[in-house]
Formats: C-alpha cells, sequence, structure tokens
C-alpha cells in the first residue's frame, strides 16, 4: 500500500510538471511578431502585431499593432494608411488565453500553427 501512494504522489509530481512545463512553454512563445495579409473588396493591406512581456508584471503583455492598407471605393484604391494602436493584455495561466484589458478582446495561441486569433483574425508568427 505504501507503494502505491508513493507511486501515486509521484505521479502527480510529473504531471504537475508536465502542466507546468507546457505553461512555460507558451510564455516562452508568445513574444514575437505576428503578421495578417488583408485582402477583401473593401481594402488591402497587413496587420503586424508585435507581442513583448511587459518586465515588471508577470503575466502581461503589450501588444502593439501597426496597420497599412488601402481602402477601396467604387473600384479604387485609396491611397495608404497607416495606424498604430498599443493594447495591454494579461495572461490567464489556466486557459493559456489573453485578455486585453481596455476593449476586452480574447487572445488565443496555437502553437502548432505558429499563430494567434483575435476574434476571427488570424496572425502568422514570423520566423527570425
Amino acid at each position: 500500500m505504501k507503494k502505491i501512494l508513493q507511486l501515486l504522489f509521484i505521479s502527480g509530481l510529473v504531471i504537475g510538471a508536465c502542466r507546468q512545463s507546457g505553461k512555460e512553454q507558451l510564455k516562452e512563445f508568445i513574444p514575437g511578431n505576428y503578421i495578417r495579409a488583408i485582402s477583401h473588396e473593401f481594402a488591402i493591406g497587413s496587420d503586424t502585431l508585435i507581442v513583448s512581456r511587459m518586465e515588471d508584471q508577470e503575466n502581461t503583455f503589450r501588444l502593439i499593432k501597426n496597420a497599412g492598407f488601402r481602402q477601396r471605393r467604387d473600384g479604387i484604391l485609396l491611397p495608404l494608411r497607416h495606424t498604430t494602436d498599443t493594447w495591454v493584455a494579461v495572461l490567464d495561466p489556466e486557459t493559456g488565453l489573453l485578455h486585453e484589458t481596455r476593449r476586452g478582446k480574447v487572445i488565443y495561441f496555437n502553437r502548432q500553427e505558429r499563430c494567434l486569433l483575435v476574434g476571427s483574425s488570424k496572425y502568422f508568427k514570423a520566423d527570425h
């Protein structure tokens, strides 16, 4: 009986370490540059999200969104426009989701596809 309890205890530690390891791997994966191409009937362009950890807060990230696009009006491309927006998001370690604090956006990471999702917008991680 004592051996069974020891085995269960060790198994619990190993499983806990693996789960913790996965959470740490996600934290290491999150920072980087993510790119999305835009092409539809109303505009063409691209978005870039630059995601970085905020040093002073463990589960907090800064996202800088740079967008460059040309709107289409009556089939004619208008001049190129640029926008920049900065978000702050907090990582929920249990779900692996980032929750943007100002507008309530939820950001999902998919390590297998090397991408993130903000709503239905899919951004792919740029390789360095």
